[in-house]
């Protein structure tokens, strides 16, 4: 980690990858002193972030790793959702390199549908009234069990990927969402350092949710879908329990 950010300080453009939980917690001091405090343009990849390594257990699991970073500052983060999200992703630090941390979850099931940009890092997938649903990363792909669930009962929501907020589209990301009755945002993280932490505090919403892991690490061992389901994160999951909180 010190090796590449004295290289990333020279001008060279670095990428440090490994698994998310041992890269973050393991690196912890390096990335806090080399990379933060010395405004090193590293672009840190964390790989099996979330709970996709669920089957080798809590130890290579990772969801509160965005909260590091919040707390060293400094260190853009970015969590795409597919290959389109993690092309613009290189595009912002190839284009303007700074200390970057790229958070890449979920499995090979990714949300294929078609998508509506509304400013940079986020977009809009399915178009709908009252109630908008932001994903963060991967776990968009659960979008689509949730939209059907709510279609069979005649209900149609907006649902929206959000894979970067900062100073840059915090006033969009107000405009656009502050116009529903309910906005419930649903990351693959613990809510210290997920996205809806970050905008909560620059931007006030009267009926926002957060929908995020709930268990405890010893109960994994299981395949990733069945570990999102164990943690609430799983379709049906999430939309019962967005049903509660609209009824």
């Amino acid at each position: 980690m010190t090796i590449s950010a004295v290289l990333a300080g020279q001008g060279q453009k670095i990428f440090f990858s490994t698994f998310a939980p041992f890269l973050t917690y393991r690196a912890a001091e390096m990335i806090k002193l080399s990379v933060s405090y010395d405004n090193s343009p590293v672009c840190l990849v964390g790989i099996a972030a979330g709970l996709v390594q669920s089957h080798l257990g809590g130890t290579h699991c990772s969801i509160e790793d965005q909260s590091l970073f919040a707390s060293f500052g400094n260190i853009e983060v970015y969590s795409p959702a597919d290959f389109f999200e993690l092309e613009q992703t290189l595009d912002h630090y190839l284009g303007e390199p700074k200390a970057t941390y790229i958070r890449l979850t979920g499995d090979n099931k990714i949300y294929t549908g078609s998508r509506n940009e509304i400013c940079a890092g986020m977009s809009q997938v399915i178009q709908g009234e009252s109630v908008a649903i932001v994903f963060s990363g991967a776990i968009l792909s659960q979008a689509i069990g949730v939209d059907e669930f709510f279609k069979a009962k005649g209900k149609q929501f907006s649902f929206y990927s959000l894979f970067m907020s900062n100073a840059t589209n915090y006033s969009m990301i107000e405009r656009t969402l502050s116009r529903y009755k309910e906005v419930f945002f649903v990351e693959e993280h613990t809510i210290l350092g997920s996205q809806f932490s970050k905008i909560r505090e620059k931007i006030s919403f009267s009926r926002v949710h957060y929908i995020g892991p709930k268990g405890s690490y010893s109960d994994l061992g299981s395949i990733y879908q069945e570990a999102l389901r164990e943690f609430g994160l799983g379709w049906l999951e999430i939309a019962k329990r967005i049903e509660v909180l609209i009824n």
